[in-house]
């Protein structure tokens, strides 16, 4: 049983603020929403929601850092979300009734604010902005996924390397704080390749490693003016 975490409604309406999904909604709307919301902790490591689950709640990440991700049951996994405070975790499973292989897993200790699926869905439709934004998210992520297919059929190791470092840095800062094994999720690979690529740069001056760190030391490098940037 995860902890509930007490976030007063100011402060989960300062979450629903912060979200691209609420841009534009006006403060009391955001106020009943949070009214109506409750908060979790997770620890890191914790699943927030396991692959094929039932979702009767929207999920928003409050505070933290939570991977989403598909995995194969052969145990491949790949990552195709690290959603930060104000970003969602479920939006099409929240108005769909199938259920879907997607599994949600704290990377730090992490808080989440859940408001009922019949909430949301009302929420919604009583605001179209609401869903205006949503679908301009899911039209990201779409293409986003598509780039990512393309380059795992198309690109190397080396180069899907380049161009999820770069996706990283715009998002997190120079500063990236995951494993070899994380990072290969992201790219679709092994660890081993994971680790070679890693080392090339790093023998190249572009980065610096250490145990769970990557520092990037030359950002212009890894920009690629023929790719779009990454959704992550």
């Amino acid at each position: 049983m995860h902890d509930v975490e007490i976030l007063s409604t100011k402060e989960m309406a300062a979450v629903f603020e912060k979200s691209i999904c609420f841009r534009g909604l006006a403060s009391q709307t955001r106020n009943d929403m949070a009214a109506k919301a409750i908060s979790i902790r997770f620890a890191k490591g914790d699943t927030i929601f396991h692959a094929n689950d039932s979702h009767r709640y929207f999920y928003l990440v409050a505070k933290g850092l939570v991977r989403v991700s598909i995995c194969s049951s052969e145990g491949h996994r790949l990552t195709y979300l690290l959603a930060r405070v104000g970003e969602p975790l479920n939006l099409v499973s929240t108005f769909s009734k199938k259920s879907r292989m997607i599994e949600a897993r704290a990377m730090r200790d992490s808080v989440v604010v859940l408001l009922k699926q019949t909430d949301f869905i009302a929420f919604a439709f009583q605001h179209p902005s609401i869903v205006y934004e949503i679908i301009t998210v899911l039209g990201n992520a779409v293409d986003s996924a598509n780039s990512r297919i393309l380059d795992m059929v198309a690109k190397t190791v080396d180069q899907r390397m380049r161009r999820i470092l770069h996706a990283l840095y715009l998002k997190f800062g120079s500063d990236l704080r995951f494993t070899s094994t994380e990072i290969a999720e992201m790219i679709g690979t092994t660890v081993e390749s994971s680790l070679r690529a890693l080392s090339k740069l790093r023998k190249e001056g572009l980065i610096a490693t250490q145990r769970g760190k990557i520092g990037i030391l030359k950002p212009e490098a890894f920009t690629d003016p023929d790719s779009d940037v990454l959704w992550l």
